[in-house]
């Protein structure tokens, strides 16, 4: 029994993972996120009790991709983009959104164990 606490304290929250894009030729870093982090991306996103998957997508990618840094000042000038998450819908191919949002629920958790990543959204 001991050796399931041991193994259970020692589990680390700062968990990591890579997400890699063929059309850029490299990996995006990405982290994962704790159930109040997800709880309040999803709050950000929701108007009149309905959430807005789009909108929902942006602030994971946003927050979620770590490298390259996704809010730094010359991506945003790029891709004349009015903040990070505009980048998103600007720099990314659909397909690239849905990879990238899918590797950060992974990250989080989801999939693991045959929990859908559509029930993260959820």
């Amino acid at each position: 029994m001991g050796d399931k606490l041991d193994l259970f304290l020692a589990a680390d929250l700062e968990v990591t993972g890579e997400v890699y894009l063929k059309r850029f030729g490299m990996s995006f870093e990405v982290k994962g996120f704790t159930e109040p982090e997800l709880r309040d991306l999803r709050e950000q996103a929701t108007y009149d009790k309905e959430l807005n998957d789009e909108e929902f997508a942006h602030l994971l990618i946003v927050t979620g991709v770590t490298s390259p840094a996704l809010q730094d000042p010359k991506v945003i000038a790029k891709f004349k983009a009015r903040d990070a998450a505009d980048v998103v819908s600007k720099a990314f191919l659909a397909g690239e959104v849905m990879k990238l949002r899918d590797g950060i629920l992974k990250a989080s958790g989801f999939d693991d164990d045959g929990e859908s990543v559509e029930d993260a959204k959820n």
